[in-house]
């Protein structure tokens, strides 16, 4: 019987560093820790921070350290994209939200319901255009500037 207490396996998120090494390629690790669980959704990394969903909750990373600087906003298996200064969420549970892309706090800034079914397509964002689908719905919104 397996413990309870056991850490899962596979859940280990790194950092490589990879370098030309003469005429090979190798491999370093920066960090490795359990602080981005991201199943199956897509991390963004911005140039300044790692952002991501931690088994569904949204989270922040320091890229040097791996560290967390914040977790909030739950979203369960969601996606997400980076555009201009926010990160467009398309929640698991229909929703989408609009997060600020900032390291100081976590700050959703709005929020649509979208769908009444569950999805887990990644949003899009071509010509001022929000799309998003799942497999029973479509939509698209005009994005307003700010």
């Amino acid at each position: 019987m397996k413990s309870l207490s056991r850490r899962p396996t596979g859940w280990d998120v790194p950092r490589l560093r990879v370098e030309r090494d003469g005429e090979r390629w190798k491999t370093s690790f920066v960090w490795k820790n359990m602080n981005l669980k991201s199943k199956f959704s897509s991390a963004v990394f911005d140039g300044s921070h790692i952002y991501g969903l931690d088994l569904g909750i949204l989270v922040c990373l320091d890229p040097a350290t791996g560290n967390r600087i914040w977790k909030n906003g739950r979203y369960a298996h969601g996606q997400f994209i980076k555009a201009g200064d926010y990160l467009v969420v398309q929640s698991e549970k229909g929703y989408v939200a609009q997060v600020l892309a900032s390291s100081d706090q976590f700050s959703e800034t709005s929020r649509i319901e979208a769908f009444r079914h569950r999805t887990w397509t990644h949003p899009v964002i071509a010509s001022g255009v929000l799309l998003i689908r799942n497999d029973r719905e479509m939509a698209a919104y005009r994005l307003q500037k700010q």
